[in-house]
């Protein structure tokens, strides 16, 4: 069977909050496709007293969630690792009727001996998780130069948090790349996932075309490769897992219960200066925007009329602070991402359809008819994806 990669913090998922505390704004990488705009960086670092008011305040909130998980965010958090312990340190100092659980993602470049030390005296209530792009040419193009220093701390993230996967972003530039990228943290034995930047990065139309080619290609390569180690599940959302439903002619297309993140639902961030927002990507100085005077993302409708009519619709992933910042409004996808994620589909209709045919005589005439129905339902489905597009 495939090997499942699973977040540990949703393993233990209840009816979770997820409560970002940006600790700073600094960092000592300056990564090409970063959202947080260099130019806007300072040096402010969140106030002691401010971090712990808003952990009192969501871990004491009769708000429903049985759940807090409480993630040092940046930046850079471990530019803030004395903050962090006195936090953790004062946060079991007190009682709490909800479960919760500490979250740190890190670029992985300052694990120094004393930050290893407390991670693994804490590692029952601290979760880490770090970046990497891939292959050391791919990594270092767009962050920073700072594969070597990310490399040698891998051993140690995946010893104590093998359930927690790393973070390999794609960009424009790294597309010649990415196979190679995905297969060498696949022999790294680590989980990982892989996503396209949501921006646009593609310059003249003739110039997307020929990087969307390259990509496709790229895709072709792993497609064999997935069909060559049945044991590894393609790395997602670069290879989307597909709903059930994609594909059904019977399924109703129910826009209105689409939602591809809990910002401003399940999500809340605290700024460096106190501020709330739903996400971090609606920070002024990201968007370089006010807040949004809206509800974000309790829209009863997308906007963008190609969007509407798309199948894909209800799994396409859109982040709502990004159309905020592009479009001023939550609801209006952007569409920079579009053709990668129509490509990644094909790509993963290919995977399954060839692993589904794989079942023997036996596998299938042990299915229930109605078991068969749906599995003949969903090979025609996959087939109708690869020939017709999306």
């Amino acid at each position: 069977m495939p090997r499942k990669k699973t977040n540990l913090i949703e393993k233990i998922q209840e009816k979770r909050l997820a409560l970002s505390l940006i600790l700073t704004r600094q960092c000592n990488l300056r990564c090409q496709y970063c959202y947080e705009h260099h130019s806007n960086r300072n040096e402010d670092v969140m106030n002691f007293d401010v971090a712990k008011d808003s952990i009192l305040r969501y871990m004491n909130a009769d708000d429903g969630f049985k759940e807090v998980e409480i993630e040092f965010f940046g930046g850079e958090p471990l530019l803030c690792f004395s903050m962090i312990k006195e936090l953790v340190e004062w946060f079991r100092s007190q009682k709490w009727r909800k479960k919760h659980i500490f979250f740190i993602g890190t670029n992985g470049t300052i694990m120094n001996n004393e930050i290893k030390q407390w991670f693994l005296q804490n590692k029952q209530s601290v979760c880490a998780g770090f970046s990497i792009d891939g292959v050391e040419q791919a990594h270092n193009l767009c962050r920073d130069n700072s594969y070597n220093r990310v490399i040698e701390n891998v051993p140690f993230f995946k010893e104590n948090w093998p359930f927690q996967p790393a973070k390999m972003t794609i960009t424009s530039d790294t597309i010649p790349y990415i196979a190679e990228s995905v297969i060498h943290l696949e022999n790294l034995d680590i989980l990982f996932s892989a996503n396209f930047v949501y921006e646009d990065v593609w310059g003249s139309p003739d110039k997307k075309k020929k990087l969307l080619e390259k990509f496709d290609e790229q895709l072709a390569i792993l497609v064999d490769y997935y069909l060559e180690h049945p044991e590894l599940e393609p790395v997602t959302p670069l290879l989307p897992a597909l709903p059930e439903y994609l594909g059904n002619p019977n399924h109703i297309h129910t826009e209105k219960e689409a939602r591809f993140c809990g910002a401003g639902r399940d999500m809340v961030t605290i700024d460096v200066d106190g501020t709330i927002l739903p996400c971090h990507r609606f920070s002024p100085w990201v968007t370089n925007r006010p807040l949004p005077s809206m509800d974000v993302n309790r829209h009863s409708e997308w906007k963008n009329d190609k969007c509407i009519s798309c199948k894909l619709l209800r799994s396409c992933p859109t982040c709502i602070g990004f159309n905020w910042e592009i479009n001023g409004d939550p609801s209006m996808r952007t569409d920079f991402h579009c053709e990668t994620y129509k490509l990644g589909v094909i790509a993963s209709a290919r995977i399954e359809a060839a692993r589904i045919l794989q079942k023997t005589e036996e596998e299938l005439s042990s299915m229930t008819p109605k078991e068969q129905l749906n599995f003949k339902r969903r090979v025609e489905t996959l087939f109708s994806l690869i020939e017709d597009g999306v």
